[in-house]
């Protein structure tokens, strides 16, 4: 095939069926729309992001070869008369990377804690989307630092990334471990791999790396010197652990399996394990499925209800999504009937049900389907991030602090 499809979240190559309207990166999981020259994505993906074909590059350079002396002249023209004022749309553009989690720790030394994560930028007409490590402060969300370019756009599904102590760690496609200065991004060093590095693992004054052959070494902080180590249990890196009792635990699927009852008129599609406190999310059954909540603690409900707070008849049939236990407070996102609103974050007293406050999700451009959930108590500060963005906003009133990153 020609033309090239690349996954939007993580950049990889994408081989979609002739003629599908839909496809799964198997590298992050992300499931896109297929965008076919010259046709209309499927009504049934409004909300998706989009796979969109290329050509290979050397196609473009057989049809700009004619034309590179006409342009050429022109463009010198316009830059001599002052109407050129950058060098493209993108230029300068740093996107957030939602294929990969992030790290939540107290970088500048203010109290509060920082976001450090995968970002990506581009480098201006003729160039590419590379890949980096940045900081951006928690309470503003202004950008601490970023690393230099460390490997192209579609390789961070083979990298590793973890913080441990002062530094931060990233594996590289080709097997390299790079360690960075927490405090401003500075690079200390850079160690070659035998083997591919599959978990990094924060230990007290160093870290702990296991590789796909199932070794495990101590990493020096310092200087990347490396010394046999047993591999901890469990691995504690940052946000990729969410076993810390700091940061939301996971949800698992399914409703059945020895698990809690389904409340009466509500079908179970997954559960959130907190002990003591276990939350159910589905949807009304029978009847127009709209998103349900139930909660329990030590083995009894406590109550029963609909997700949102407006009009239930209004919102998008289906369970909310990325439910979320952060202190009192439940969290959960859900989508309106009208496909074209923003999507919505709603928190609920985790003990009586009680609405705490609702809030639209602002859109950046075009991509705005939320992908993670991370909250963090002790900071007051509820993170969403989406496809090429990532938005800060207060946990206990909702309010929105600010973005990080744009879709272009």
């Amino acid at each position: 095939m020609l033309r090239r499809f690349s996954c939007p979240s993580c950049g990889a190559n994408l081989s979609p069926e002739p003629e599908a309207a839909r496809v799964t990166c198997e590298y992050c999981g992300t499931t896109a729309a297929v965008q076919w020259p010259r046709r209309t994505i499927a009504p049934d993906t409004p909300s998706m992001p989009v796979a969109v074909s290329t050509l290979p590059r050397w196609v473009y350079a057989i049809y700009a070869i004619p034309v590179i002396g006409v342009l050429s002249s022109v463009g010198v023209s316009v830059f001599k008369a002052g109407g050129l004022s950058g060098v493209g749309p993108l230029a300068g553009v740093v996107q957030w990377s939602s294929s990969a989690e992030f790290g939540l720790r107290d970088v500048n030394g203010d109290g509060a804690d920082d976001v450090v994560g995968w970002v990506r930028s581009f480098q201006g007409v003729g160039g590419e989307f590379s890949t980096h490590i940045a900081a951006y402060d928690g309470l503003s969300g202004a950008r601490l630092w970023m690393t230099p370019a460390l490997f192209a756009v579609g390789e961070e599904h083979k990298a590793r990334f973890g913080l441990a102590g002062d530094a931060a760690l990233v594996t590289g496609p080709d097997g390299s471990l790079h360690g960075f200065a927490l405090a401003d991004g500075v690079a200390r060093w850079r160690v070659k791999l035998d083997e591919r590095a599959t978990q990094i693992c924060e230990r007290d004054d160093d870290a702990v790396l296991v590789t796909a052959d199932e070794r495990a070494r101590a990493v020096a902080l310092t200087d990347g010197a490396f010394q046999p180590a047993e591999a901890p249990t469990p691995c504690v890196s940052f946000g990729s652990a969410h076993t810390s009792e700091r940061l939301a635990p996971r949800p698992r699927h399914g409703g059945g399996g020895g698990e809690l009852p389904p409340p009466k008129g509500m079908s179970v599609r997954e559960r959130l394990s907190a002990p003591p406190v276990e939350v159910a999310i589905g949807t009304k059954d029978p009847g127009t499925a709209v998103p349900m909540v139930a909660v329990y603690r030590d083995g009894r409900e406590r109550w029963v209800g609909v997700v949102p707070e407006v009009d239930p008849l209004t919102v998008a049939e289906g369970p909310a999504r990325h439910p979320t236990i952060a202190g009192e407070a439940l969290i959960m996102v859900y989508e309106l009937g009208d496909h074209d609103a923003d999507e919505r974050v709603v928190a609920r007293n985790l003990a009586n049900g009680a609405l705490l406050w609702e809030q639209a999700i602002p859109r950046s451009g075009e991509a705005g389907s939320v992908q993670r959930v991370l909250a963090d108590v002790e900071s007051d500060r509820l993170y969403i991030a989406h496809w090429t963005y990532l938005q800060g906003f207060s946990l206990k009133t909702g309010e929105h602090l600010y973005t990080i990153g744009r879709w272009r």
